[in-house]
């Protein structure tokens, strides 16, 4: 499976913050299905969801580098962070909207 990956500078900054602010230790996942849109709400760790919040706040390609990212380096505290992240922003909406969502903003680029 070929994985495309752009790890350019804030990506790696953004998973080096991660990495640095757990300190060597395994996160605890968010429970699965998710039981609100609002991450803040499901994960164990405040902390994470206002890393991630932060993270989509900037741009949403940014969150879906980062998650690549993390599956990438296997970093799986913060995979599934960055899919809980994404699945909440999917949650509840009309199949429209989730297309809006999930589809990549620079694969016009990249073909």
């Amino acid at each position: 499976m070929d994985i495309e990956v752009d790890l350019d500078g804030e990506v790696l900054d953004a998973i080096t913050s991660y990495v640095n602010r757990h300190n060597g230790t395994e996160a605890p996942y968010v429970e699965k299905p998710l039981r609100s849109r609002l991450l803040q709400e499901v994960c164990p760790d405040a902390n994470d969801a206002v890393f991630m919040d932060g993270i989509h706040e900037r741009s949403i390609q940014l969150l879906y580098d980062v998650t690549m990212g993390a599956l990438y380096l296997h970093i799986p505290g913060l995979l599934h962070l960055g899919c809980a992240k994404i699945a909440s922003l999917i949650k509840g909406q009309p199949l429209d909207k989730i297309k809006d969502i999930l589809v990549p903003r620079r694969s016009a680029t990249h073909q």
